[in-house]
């Protein structure tokens, strides 16, 4: 039962990478952008979480996540970063 809910949760934490991604990235999915979600859960809990509360923080970790890569990427030749447009 716990592996089934584990699963369920990693899952769920999945959908909400992937909208995360949607959020921020545009358009999404390309063949050619290489975007890739993984997931890790370490350590127990005591009681539960609500799965729509794993999936709308996986949402919003993912989308910080690459607004953070975005501000904080150097540019290479013929290829300009954000903070060349926005220092």
């Amino acid at each position: 039962m716990i592996a089934h809910l584990l699963g369920l949760a990693f899952f769920i934490a999945n959908l909400g990478g992937d909208k995360g991604l949607a959020r921020t990235i545009y358009p999404v999915h390309t063949p050619s952008d290489g975007d890739s979600i993984f997931a890790l859960g370490i350590g127990t809990r005591e009681g539960g979480v609500g799965i729509s509360v794993v999936g709308a923080l996986a949402a919003e970790v993912v989308s910080e996540a690459v607004i953070s890569a975005i501000r904080q990427a150097k540019s290479i030749p013929g290829f300009p970063a954000a903070s060349d447009f926005n220092p």
